[in-house]
């Protein structure tokens, strides 16, 4: 009798954590329904500030640590030193890197790994994600960002979504002034760098500004 319990307890547990798994996703599908149909108003408004890149990545990095580890797959980070914060809207940089930070996971081998980088230039702030995934055929990298589009079909069921992580990304980045590109073999991973034009000094902080005059 103890062990009918315990079984029907077990059964019952997993069934509703894949209940609690399933309303999660469609949660996700409806706030990114949401969110995209807002950035995409031409009127879009920027709530711009001085946003900390690595802070933010960092941060992501623990609030998803269960999903890479559940997928035993190595983050590692490297950042230029002097990389300077980013006058942008922190939230929608916060949505953007974390697409594309969820992006490496859900589509790299498990056991696998993700490199975050970000490079400060003369011109720009560059930020890529590279991983260790299934890549993107050479005939599908021009439809990556497209709305509703996900790179593949079997791993689009695993995984959910509507595919519009990396066109939320794009649309976001765009309305920053910057550009998203990618790099991908099938079979062999892919990188996706998104940059970012550098600010003018007017719209620094007067103490941030003064270093670069």
């Amino acid at each position: 009798l103890i062990a009918q319990e315990n079984t029907a307890s077990s059964q019952t547990k997993k069934c509703l954590d894949l209940l609690a798994s399933s309303l999660a996703k469609e949660r996700d599908v409806v706030e990114n329904l949401l969110l995209f149909s807002r950035i995409s108003a031409k009127d879009m408004h920027l709530d711009k500030s001085e946003t900390d890149l690595r802070g933010i990545l960092d941060q992501l990095i623990e609030n998803y640590k269960f999903r890479w580890e559940e997928r035993k797959l190595e983050v590692a980070v490297s950042f230029d030193d002097a990389l300077r914060p980013l006058w942008a809207d922190a939230q929608l940089v916060k949505t953007a890197l974390k697409h594309l930070l969820l992006n490496a996971i859900q589509f790299n081998k498990k056991g696998g790994r993700i490199h975050i980088e970000g490079k400060d230039t003369q011109d720009c702030v560059r930020i890529s994600f590279s991983d260790t995934g299934i890549g993107i055929p050479q005939d599908k990298l021009s439809l990556v960002s497209d709305s509703f589009y996900q790179v593949a079909e079997h791993l689009t069921r695993e995984v959910g979504g509507l595919g519009l992580g990396l066109a939320i990304v794009r649309r976001i980045v765009e309305a920053h002034g910057g550009s998203v590109c990618v790099t991908s073999r099938a079979g062999a991973g892919s990188a996706f760098a998104i940059t970012f034009p550098k600010l003018a000094a007017k719209e620094l902080s007067p103490g941030i500004a003064e270093e670069n005059i």
